[in-house]
Formats: structure tokens, sequence, C-alpha cells
């Protein structure tokens, strides 16, 4: 009868879980429905956490989940010997109330709380005088030293996130329990299956803290006097370096539920993605109704963040670009088959090409010349020749900046040339200030080199070593690129924001074309405060450069959370004839952290980022916008904030489905793109994510973003065109153990129909198939080669588009060469 009963749960909504989500939405809200929280439950705060309810409401708000209990994390201490006290039990409410027995949570916070150690140490010493009281007052006899160490321990903990939600059915329960243990990496999460509920419970222990410390009472004989005193064990150094580790612990909390906030969000919420459209209460005004819409097309993921990623133009099409990746932190792109998937700091340089309208369906590589290793050769670019001693690699590197050199009065044959400057070689106190000059032949195609080196001739006083800065293009006489903050070392040893800024220009010194120009630096000036990891745009009527958001504090991951970060920093730019007419910023841009921003012709592009801390409501949310526009008002020089009418994900074949994900967009790079389309204005977002400590890397998705104007008909035109611009739908290949099985087998490959599914997926998708009864047992699941991708055999009855199921997983349909399983190929050798 069981199993029976368990079989209805998986496709059928439990009976029960009607009135379970109704009853706890009540307790929540007092109302049907996510709305204002009543603050009233049976938790030791006594209400929802404030870090863990925008998750909440996200989780409510599915009409498949409700949850049951929930706890962004904790630092807290606990006495067992400890009882409610009047004092306590308005901050902490006992354990009287949450009914959990005996014992007393003597300190609780789930903040970040700055002197963490010094408010341990106080509640530790409180408890050592209530104990020492006691012991005062009592009658019997003191006991001796060594008794009085018999106390119980106090225990210290920092706990991990934990929620409990409640499932409408199995099927339900296994798709959460899925994103928090593949997705999230909480492995410790699980399921409680009874014929009245499914419960999930989400928790991990990578975190977790749990160590005991001791008060101890000592007592000493002074002068026939008994005096006693109170003492921690471990000592109040160890208490504090324990609070600084839980501190850390807490900011890992933080992005914890950030990425389980935007993965529940993609993968639970269908046709929704964590875009926050604009809508005209935004803002004053909307450039006088403007509407602006948005298509994303997918492209293959480079898998690194603080990487410095160009648009190079090929000399031979207007529209047939290289996209130039030099370094980063991570994974690299699937086609690394030497890449074991572990985050590290990489020297190579990536290439991805789009011809002919079509972008390639992976990155390859691009190596240097050896043939000059380490000799000094001169090289000629747009804005002269320049001596350098030729590099096999920029080395490992992060956090550093490049750009491409000036174009104007481009000569046809003059080799594309690239600057690169800054970056980390390892960690935070090893920043450079190397100034790398890259030139690329227009040579075709796969084995097309680059001439990588550092300039000779450099005149005036560099940089300081630094990384996260800006670097932008300068297209003005002789100036080539400006260069502002950036995070450094200070004299004493220690991570700084920087707030100088520099120009980097060109000069022929010595009057004479073939002995070359040389690089010069200049100090222009310093920015009104710090900042690193910020972004910034020249407006280039005015000469001035806008710089906003960031960090102000290197070594304070809280430093932007200050008002004036979202302040516009204006800095003069040195060149003559700039214009006194300043435009000025109608509302604040936004304030984040490993943000970008571009110039569209008028038209300003703002795009991923993240705040210093987790946003504590839904209203704060709606600010950190994922894609924004702001345009110059007609008749006004004041940029405000456009509506975007709507944000679409173009499908690159009839089988293609997907979510848009920019959840992990923080310290990627956004580039312009030539025009495809006279009316169509793109650019393409590129590599990102963040370290996610023990849950795991998280890595952005890379998109090319249309911006088109117009109304929604208008669109509409325009939008099967952009489809037909996806990426080039070349034909597959088996992973090298299949090409070595054919050779060994014979003809044991045959083409037939698959699903390609992402390696993460492929178990899922599988077990879904075989249920359904759509799975080709005659034939293996195999991995295509130089992807994170596996092919999995289907019948010719299967139709993905009528699977909601299998849908939003499957990444496309079509035909591949794969082998007979083992039970097959018996069977066919049976037969003969």
């Amino acid at each position: 009868m069981r199993d029976h009963t368990l079989a209805a749960i998986l496709i059928i909504m439990l009976p029960s879980f009607p009135s379970l989500r109704e009853r706890n939405l009540q307790t929540l809200y007092g109302d049907t429905k996510v709305s204002t929280y009543t603050d009233v439950d049976k938790s030791p705060i006594g209400c929802v956490d404030r870090k863990v309810r925008p998750l909440v409401d996200l989780i409510n708000s599915h009409p498949e989940y409700v949850t049951l209990s929930s706890c962004s994390g904790r630092v807290a201490l606990f006495d067992p010997a400890g009882t409610t006290h009047s004092d306590v039990e308005q901050e902490v409410k006992g354990t009287e109330i949450s009914g959990k027995g005996r014992g007393q949570w003597i300190y609780v916070t789930h903040d970040i709380e700055p002197d963490l150690g010094h408010q341990i140490i106080l509640a530790l010493n409180k408890v050592g005088q209530e104990r020492l009281d006691a012991c005062n007052t009592s009658s019997t006899e003191v006991k001796n030293s060594s008794d009085n160490n018999n106390e119980p321990q106090i225990t210290f903990k920092h706990e991990p996130p934990l929620l409990h939600i409640g499932a409408a059915s199995l099927e339900a329960g296994k798709k959460l329990l899925h994103i928090a243990k593949s997705i999230c990496a909480m492995r410790e999460s699980g399921l409680v299956v009874t014929d009245q509920r499914v419960t999930v419970e989400l928790r991990t222990t990578g975190t977790l803290l749990c160590l005991p410390i001791m008060v101890q009472i000592s007592s000493s004989l002074n002068d026939e006097e008994l005096s006693k005193s109170i003492s921690l064990i471990p000592n109040e150094d160890y208490i504090k370096s324990l609070a600084d580790m839980a501190n850390e612990r807490m900011v890992q909390n933080e992005v914890l539920l950030d990425k389980l906030y935007h993965t529940v969000q993609n993968e639970l919420f269908e046709n929704k993605s964590n875009m926050k459209v604009s809508t005209n209460n935004d803002s004053k005004k909307d450039d006088t109704n403007q509407q602006y819409n948005i298509t994303l097309q997918l492209l293959p993921p480079l898998n690194l963040w603080k990487s410095a990623v160009v648009v190079i133009p090929r000399n031979d099409n207007s529209t047939n670009v290289d996209l130039i990746a030099f370094g980063g932190q991570g994974i690299g792109p699937e086609m690394t088959t030497s890449n074991n998937g572990t985050s590290k700091r990489w020297d190579k340089i990536f290439r991805l090409a789009k011809r002919n309208g079509l972008w390639s369906e992976c990155w390859d590589t691009i190596t240097t010349d050896p043939s000059h290793e380490s000799e000094e050769i001169q090289r000629k670019t747009y804005a002269g020749r320049f001596r350098i001693k030729q590099e096999t690699s920029i080395g490992p590197r992060e956090g550093h900046c490049a750009c491409v050199m000036p174009s104007s009065n481009l000569p046809t044959k003059t080799n594309s040339a690239v600057l690169i400057f800054g970056g980390r070689t390892s960690g935070p106190l090893s920043p450079t200030n190397d100034l790398f000059l890259c030139t690329f032949t227009q040579s075709e195609e796969k084995n097309q080199r680059i001439c990588l080196g550092k300039p000779l001739d450099i005149v005036g006083e560099p940089p300081q070593p630094r990384f996260g800065h800006t670097m932008l293009v300068l297209n003005n006489r002789n100036h080539l690129a400006v260069i502002a903050g950036g995070t450094g070392v200070n004299d004493d040893g220690k991570s700084v924001s920087l707030s100088s800024v520099y120009t980097l220009s060109h000069m022929n010194l010595l009057n004479n074309e073939s002995a070359g120009s040389h690089f010069i630096w200049d100090r222009i000036s310093d920015m009104p405060s710090p900042r690193s990891y910020h972004t910034a745009f020249i407006e280039e009527t005015s000469n001035y450069m806008f710089v906003f958001g960031g960090l102000k504090e290197a070594d304070d991951p809280f430093g932007s959370s200050d008002d004036d970060s979202s302040n516009m920093m204006m800095i003069q730019l040195p060149f003559s004839g700039k214009s006194n007419n300043i435009m000025n910023i109608d509302e604040p841009l936004p304030a984040l952290i490993g943000s970008s921003t571009l110039k569209l012709d008028d038209l300003l592009l703002v795009v991923g980022g993240t705040n210093a801390t987790t946003l504590s409501d839904a209203a704060e949310k709606d600010k950190q916008r994922p894609i924004s526009i702001f345009t110059k008002e007609q008749d006004e020089n004041k940029l405000a904030r456009a509506n975007i009418s709507s944000v679409e994900l173009l499908k690159q074949d009839e089988h293609s489905s997907g979510n848009i994900d920019l959840g992990s967009c923080v310290h990627h790079c956004l580039l312009a793109l030539p025009k495809d389309d006279g009316s169509i204005t793109s650019a393409v977002v590129v590599g990102g994510g963040v370290p996610s400590f023990s849950f795991g890397q998280s890595y952005a998705k890379s998109y090319v973003i249309n911006v088109l104007r117009g109304d929604a008909s208008k669109v509409t035109e325009i939008i099967p065109k952009l489809a037909q611009l996806s990426m080039e739908p070349t034909e597959t290949m088996v992973s090298s153990n299949n090409k070595q099985e054919k050779e060994i087998t014979g003809k044991t490959l045959t083409k037939t129909d698959v699903v390609l599914v992402e390696a993460r997926r492929a178990k899922e998708v599988k077990n879904e198939l075989d249920r359904l009864g759509f799975l080709d047992k005659r034939y293996k699941m195999v991995k295509v080669e130089d992807s994170n991708r596996l092919a999995i055999p289907f019948t010719e009855q299967f139709n993905v588009e009528a699977s909601l199921s299998l849908k939003d997983m499957v990444v496309r349909v079509g035909l591949e060469m794969v082998p007979f399983s083992s039970s097959y190929m018996s069977k066919i050798k049976q037969k003969r």
C-alpha cells in the first residue's frame, strides 16, 4: 500500500499540501500570498532572518513549495546549563519559546559583526559572573579548584544556511533537491518523505564550526581569604581569531544564499529570468517614451573571471571579428581538454571567432610567435613603430585590463594592436605594473599567431602596481589610454585601494620614423576617493571620465556600502577644446562591485555587478538590475534611466531552450560589436563569475546583447534575422575514447538521434527518458568532444518540446555518431 502511495505522490499533488501551504503563509505573512511579514514565529529570534527573506519570498511565490523553517546562518553561543533570564530573553528569546528543551542561547547573531570577538567575550564573562555569583551564594562548602572546572562547556557555533521546504509532490521535491546538491553544492541536503508530506532539507556542513569553550572559575587562598576569578579557555586572543573566522564564513553564507536565489529563480520559474525590467515609474523621465528591447544570444562560456577581453575587427569584412581573452581566473573554456575542472590563474590567450554572422561553437587558443623569443624586435601599429622585448605569454594573471589601440587614420595593412596593463600574478599582495604590447596578423585562420612583448622605450614614472583598475581607450591625438584606481600595496605591505589616474600616450621623440616611438606615462590627477573593481566611461564631448561603484577599501568587502560610493566621480582629461557643458546624471548610477559600463552611440549600457552586502528586500534588489540602459534626454545634457520594455533570449535552433542567467555576472568584460544592422546596437558580455569558497565556483554565461529601438512590432520583424546569427551549427564529434573504440571494434559507431545535455544534468535526463520509455538502450551515452556535454540516445517517438520535465534541461537535439551498448552487441553476436 505504501509503494502505491509513493507512486501517486510522484505524479500528483499531495492532498495535505494546500492546507500546509495556506497555514504557513498565514503564519509568515498573515495572508495566503507573499506580502509583508508578521514577524511573529517560534524561532529563537522571533521572525524570519532579514538576509534569507528574499529567498523565502521567492520559494513561497512558487505554487509547489512552501517554507517550513529557515535560517540565513548564524554565530551563536550555547550554555547547556543556562536558564532564560529577562535581560537576554528580549534579544535571544531562549529555548522556552523555541520549545527545544534545556539550555540557553547566550549569544546569537545572523549578521557580520565587526566587533564579534568582543561581544562573544562579554557574553562568556557574563556567564562566568553568573556562575561565580551562584557559587558565592551557595550554602554548601566551597569546592576545590579542580571541582570548579567541571562546569558545563559553552559551545561556540557557526552554522551555514538551513531551510526546510514543503513540496507539493515527490517530483517537485526531487527538482529542488537537485538544485541544492548538484548546482549549489549543498551536499548534505536530502528528502524526508511520508504519506502526508514531502520535506526538502537544504543544508551544508561546508562552513560549519562547532567548538567547546570553557568558562573556568578558579579559587585561591590569599591571607587566609578565599578569592575566586574567571578565566576563559582558550584565551581571549584565540576567541577573537575564532570570531574573525566566523565572520569570514558569514560572508560565504551570503554568497551561497545569493547563488541559491538566482538558481531557484532560473530553474523553477518558467520563462522568467532574474531580469528586473524597468517601468515608466522607475525614473522621472523615460526618454520621451522611447522603447528599448533587449535580445540575448548565448555564446560559448569563457569560465574565467577578471580576464581581459578585446574585440579585434577583421579587415576582410566589417562584421567579422575575433574576441580575444587574455588570462583570468577559473576553469577555462570547455575546449581545454587538458583542464581537469580545477580553478586556476591562466596565462593562455583564447579566441572566439565570428565569421559571416556565425559564431564558433567553442573557444580556441592562439599561440605567440616563437621566432624572436626574448629578442628585441620592432612592431608596426596604428600609432607607429615600437620596440619590444618579445615574451611567450603574459604569465598567469588576473585583474588586468586591455584595450585596442586607437585606429584613427588606419593604414590598410597595419597590424591590430592591443595594450595590456597590470593585474596580479599570485595573491592580493602581488600586483604588477607590467605593460604588454600585442599585435595580431590578419592571416587566416587556425594557425594564426600573435606577437607579444614588453615595450622597451617608456618615458615617465609608471603607475603603481595594481589590479582591479579600469583602462579606457582614448581617441585624442597621441593619447592611447587612461588608467584609474585599482588595488595596490602600501608601504606597510597591506592591500589598499588607489585613487591615482594615469594616461598612456606615445610620441616619436627623435622625429625619426625608423627609430620608433616612445610610450609616455603621465599622472594627470587623483579621484576624489580611492576605488577598485569600479566601472567608468568617457563622455568625449566634455572630455570627462565618469567613475562609479567599486570598493573604497581593498581589505574591506563592505566598503562600498557608504553613500559616497554611488556618487559619480568626474575626472577631467587633459585634452584641449573641452566643453563647459558637462553632462548631468538624472539619478545615481548603480553602486556595484565588478559591474561594467559601455557607451553605445548615445546610450550608456550597464551590466552585472553585485552589492557589497546581500540585499535585504525586494525593493533594494530591484535597484540591482543585471542590465540597465541610460540615455540622454532630448534637448538636455542629462542622463536618465531608459525604459526597457522586453528582454528575450533568442533560440539558436528549434530545439534549444534555456533561461537568461546573469546571476554571476561579476568581474566580466563588456565590449561593443560592429553593427550588423543599422537599427541594432550590439555588445558582448564575456566571462565573469565569483569564487563561492567551499560551495564551488560560479561562472557567468556569455551573451551577445542586442539593443533594439522601437515598438514591439518592429522588434518582431528583426528578431528572426537575429536568430539566424546564432552559433555555427557545426557537427559535433564524439570523444577520443569512442574514436579508439571504433578503431578496435570495427563498425560499432552509427548515427542516431540524441539529446545534448550538460554533464551535470546527464544522469537526471537519462533516468527521465528511461522512465518515459524513450531511452534508446541500443546505444551508449557518450561525451561530446571538447565540451562538457553528453549525448544521450532516444527513440524516434520522443518529442522534447512536449516534455515539460526535460524541455529546460536539453541544450540541443540532433544526430550523433555513438557506439552500440554492450548488451545490444551481445544480442547481435548471439543471433549470429
